[in-house]
């Protein structure tokens, strides 16, 4: 391909040709002259006919993406952490201490929304174990029996 084969009429036919929607591909096949599809991409370009929308799917695609209505955003939940309650009834008492001052032998269970090294735990006096008596139970809960 050549300067010489973009005449005036072979231009003329290539922008009748690209406004009836024909592809790259036929628009080439149908000029008077061998032509490459890439070489008709560049001249509608250069002549700033106006561009398509990408009718085919793209390979590897389920297929072409219809006109929906979009779906409501459904704002996304805050992860809920698990609170342990103390069955004793106060959330706080007066052994409670934060988890960063707490001694070995001090109940390491945390109050409810408490977290974190500066969260406040029970702090009751351990006997057995890593807990006291009232949060022992809480951890350690028996197996039950399944039905048959």
């Amino acid at each position: 391909m050549s300067a010489e084969d973009w005449t005036e009429a072979n231009v003329g036919l290539l922008k009748v040709l690209w406004l009836q929607g024909l592809s790259a591909t036929e628009c080439a096949r149908r000029l008077p002259f061998v032509v490459s599809r890439s070489a008709v991409i560049g001249k509608v370009s250069r002549l700033g006919l106006p561009g398509r929308r990408n009718t085919r799917p793209m390979r590897g695609s389920k297929g072409l993406v219809k006109d929906a209505p979009a779906k409501p955003r459904i704002p996304k939940q805050p992860t809920i952490k698990p609170v342990f309650v103390r069955e004793r009834g106060a959330l706080r008492g007066p052994a409670n201490v934060p988890f960063i001052n707490r001694r070995p032998n001090q109940c390491p269970m945390f109050c409810a929304g408490e977290d974190g090294a500066h969260g406040l735990v029970c702090g009751e006096p351990v006997e057995v174990g890593s807990w006291c008596r009232a949060c022992g139970p809480m951890i350690f809960q028996p197996v039950r029996k399944r039905a048959a």
